[in-house]
C-alpha cells in the first residue's frame, strides 16, 4: 500500500495542531505587547500633562525618534484608540504628525517598486528628481532630492 506524505513526515492533522498552538502563542504576546503599549503611553500621558513635548517645552530628537513607530502604531484603528483615549498623547501626536517636515517625508513613502512598474520599464532606474526647495514651516530651508531607485 502506497502512502504520501504530507507536509513532511507529519500528517496534515498534526500540522494543523501545532498551526493553532503556534496561533495561541501568538495571541498571548501580542496581548502582553499590547498592555506593555498601554503603560508606556500612560507614563507618556503623565509626561505631556506637564511638558508639550516628550524631553520639554520644545521639539527634539526624543519626539522625532518616535515618529515612524506612532505613525505606524496610528494608522491601526485599534492602537490608533490607545493614543486618542489619552488627551495628551493625543494633542502631541497632532502636534508631530501635523509639522511641514513630516507630512513632506510621508509623501516620500511609497509601496515597493516591481518588475512591472513604469519607470522600470522606461529606464528610469537610479535618476534623481530635483524637487523646488521650500521651508519645512519652522523656517528652516530645504532642498529636496528624491532619489528614484527599486526597493527590494
Amino acid at each position: 500500500m502506497a502512502s504520501v506524505k504530507v507536509f513532511g513526515s507529519q500528517p496534515a492533522a498534526s500540522q494543523t495542531k501545532v498551526s493553532a498552538q503556534k496561533e495561541e502563542e501568538m495571541l498571548k504576546l501580542f496581548e502582553q505587547r499590547k498592555k506593555d503599549l498601554e503603560k508606556l503611553l500612560d507614563i507618556y500621558e503623565q509626561r505631556l500633562e506637564e511638558a508639550t513635548f516628550l524631553a520639554g517645552d520644545n521639539f527634539t530628537i526624543a519626539d522625532l525618534s518616535h515618529l515612524p513607530y506612532a505613525d505606524h502604531l496610528v494608522s491601526d484603528p485599534r492602537s490608533r484608540r490607545m493614543f486618542e483615549s489619552r488627551k495628551n498623547v493625543s494633542r502631541w501626536w497632532h502636534d508631530v504628525s501635523g509639522r511641514d517636515t513630516w507630512k513632506y517625508v510621508k509623501t516620500l513613502q511609497r509601496p515597493p517598486s516591481t518588475s512591472t512598474d513604469a519607470s522600470a520599464k522606461n529606464g528610469q532606474l537610479g535618476q534623481q528628481q530635483h524637487l523646488p526647495s521650500s521651508t519645512d514651516g519652522h523656517g528652516v530651508k530645504t532642498q529636496r532630492l528624491v532619489q528614484n531607485e527599486r526597493h527590494f
